[in-house]
């Protein structure tokens, strides 16, 4: 056989062989990828092919890539607001494969810091105590607690009166009083109107927005306290247990499930665990990635699943209004956006 006959018989094996790929690949054994979103609309989703190709659709609730050849592929979804999930399959010979997505919000968390007016008025006000503090040499000194909703709250403790002020940075006014009361400890709730004292062994609740102030009968030693949906009750975290407080009747439940949590309007609960509380990680069945994480209890169906997690320490979560917020280690206030709580 000749050289040229050869070359041409490899020619044709060569487009031969060619021809039955394309035919296999793209023909007869194509099959389609069909994408439901959950009625969620322009999501845009990126087809990225085993040999580097990508083709783009933006769908509305279902969407669909027809006659694909049997390879390898990598779905990129993408939304603004959510979370880009990358899902990695085969397409297999003639498929018809069905893709359902859960697009999960992107949690954002923003610091919530005072404008540059309220630090100043802050400023003007602390140096309006300082100089008071000053000439009333022999009467009590006043401590700023801090500043909430444009106003700042500072007490006075001297010869067992207890004092609570109230100012706009332009005047001030005495909102409570107590005798016969010498304070070892107190703190404010910048968040839900909460000065917390204890003098002694008594401990004490004020409620700023209410003006009212309350002796609870709890033995121990109390961090923070918050409000609930429910005016008569309030979430007391304690060195060692959460509790859910009735200032009622004075009844206390125990919450042995997370180191902080809210209940939300619609009865739902928010709770948080830190990386540390590995027996509550084990008991709800969640993994120990280091993280901290907050997780929707639903009470009705007992069902839970966390909504967020976080390298940074979640000290105190809040809910306020429709938005939820938390401290962290250092008091610093922040605000979580796009948590799914519904």
């Amino acid at each position: 056989m000749s050289n040229r006959n050869l070359a041409f018989l490899i020619l044709i094996s060569f487009c031969a062989t060619i021809l039955w790929a394309i035919y296999y690949f793209f023909i007869a054994n194509v099959g389609s990828i069909t994408i439901d979103v959950w009625n969620i609309e322009w999501v845009k989703l990126s087809l990225n092919w085993e040999f580097k190709n990508t083709e783009s659709i933006t769908c509305n609730n279902k969407c669909w890539f027809s006659k694909k050849p049997p390879i390898n592929y990598t779905l990129v979804v993408s939304k603004e607001t959510y979370k880009t999930q990358n899902i990695d399959f085969k397409l297999n010979r003639s498929e018809n494969k069905n893709i359902k997505l859960i697009l999960e919000k992107d949690v954002q968390s923003d610091e919530i810091k005072l404008s540059k007016d309220e630090k100043l008025k802050a400023l003007k006000y602390n140096k309006l105590i300082a100089s008071k503090n000053e000439d009333s040499w022999d009467s009590a000194k006043r401590i700023i607690i801090g500043n909430y909703a444009w106003k700042i709250y500072s007490y006075s403790n001297k010869d067992n009166l207890f004092y609570i002020y109230e100012s706009d940075w332009e005047s001030e006014n005495e909102i409570y009083s107590q005798k016969e009361i010498k304070l070892k400890k107190i703190w404010i709730n910048i968040v839900d109107w909460i000065i917390f004292y204890n003098s002694q062994s008594d401990k004490y609740l004020f409620n700023i927005k209410l003006k009212s102030n309350f002796r609870l009968d709890i033995t121990e030693d109390i961090n923070f306290i918050k409000v609930t949906p429910l005016t008569s009750k309030y979430i007391v975290n304690t060195m060692n247990w959460i509790y859910l407080y009735d200032i009622s009747n004075n009844s206390f439940t125990k919450n042995t499930l997370f180191d902080d949590f809210v209940v939300l309007n619609s009865g739902k609960i928010l709770g948080v665990i830190y990386p540390a509380s590995i027996e509550k990680l084990s008991i709800l069945n969640f993994s120990d990635n280091k993280k901290t994480k907050i997780i929707l209890h639903d009470i009705s169906t007992i069902s839970r699943k966390v909504i967020y997690e976080t390298t940074s320490s979640i000290k105190y979560i809040f809910n306020e209004g429709w938005e939820i917020k938390y401290l962290d280690i250092d008091m610093n206030l922040f605000s979580l956006k796009q948590l799914e709580i519904n």
